[in-house]
């Protein structure tokens, strides 16, 4: 038997992670072609971009379609873009 208060830990934890989907969504479309790095300046502090954007990929709202070197590391990384 799942506690209530698993549940509802659960369900707002789900809650979270489509409010940042949408928020790194709505950053990849103002901000095309960035990298995972670079979306991350630009969220504000919401956290891990590394998870949500292969998430985002795995729904179809994104893709990557090539790599470039990182403006803020310097290292070839893949840009991420509206699909």
């Amino acid at each position: 038997m799942i506690h209530e208060n698993s549940s509802a830990a659960y369900a707002t934890i789900q809650d979270l992670i489509l409010t940042h989907q949408f928020a790194f969504l709505k950053i990849v479309k103002e901000n095309p072609e960035s990298t995972a790095r670079e979306i991350e300046l630009l969220s504000n502090g919401i956290p891990a971009p590394w998870k949500r954007l292969p998430e985002l990929r795995f729904k179809g709202f994104v893709s990557n379609p090539y790599k470039r070197p990182c403006k803020v590391t310097g290292k070839k990384a893949m840009v991420w873009a509206e699909a």
